[in-house]
């Protein structure tokens, strides 16, 4: 598990300057940042679209004119993965699912917590070294 340090204010503490420990990849680190990236879902949903029309456009403009697509698939590669990733993350974690009664048993549910979690992480990795795999071979032919 990587940990890392955020420094947070804290009125209530007698020390307002606190350190705490936030363990990444986790379902309450993504809960978190759900709870801080809500607002922009639509920006994200954008993001991802955007993305998917720089893989395509490309493409579709490559096969008359021949041109080197690879460059702009990688970077609308990494705004998809960059985009639809974090649309995910509030659509899992977000406060709107979080707070639905449910009649899974808690076991199943923190079980899909964590799946979601460990998917997400793959998510982000794969999408990012694929991208820049993308960009840099195409860029040093």
């Amino acid at each position: 598990m990587v940990c890392i340090y955020s420094l947070s204010l804290n009125p209530l503490s007698l020390n307002p300057l606190t350190v705490e420990k936030i363990a990444m990849l986790t379902p309450d680190w993504y809960t978190k940042l759900a709870s801080r990236i809500s607002i922009h879902k639509r920006h994200f949903l954008s993001l991802a679209a955007f993305g998917f029309l720089l893989i395509l456009l490309p493409i579709l403009a490559a096969a008359k004119y021949q041109l080197n697509i690879f460059p702009l698939s990688g970077i609308g590669l990494f705004a998809m993965i960059w985009g639809w990733g974090l649309f995910l993350v509030i659509q899992w974690f977000g406060s709107d699912s979080t707070k639905k009664p449910s009649k899974i048993p808690q076991l199943l549910r923190s079980g899909s917590r964590w799946y979601a979690a460990l998917f997400l992480d793959v998510w982000f990795l794969f999408g990012c070294i694929t991208s820049f795999l993308i960009v840099a071979g195409s860029l040093f032919r």
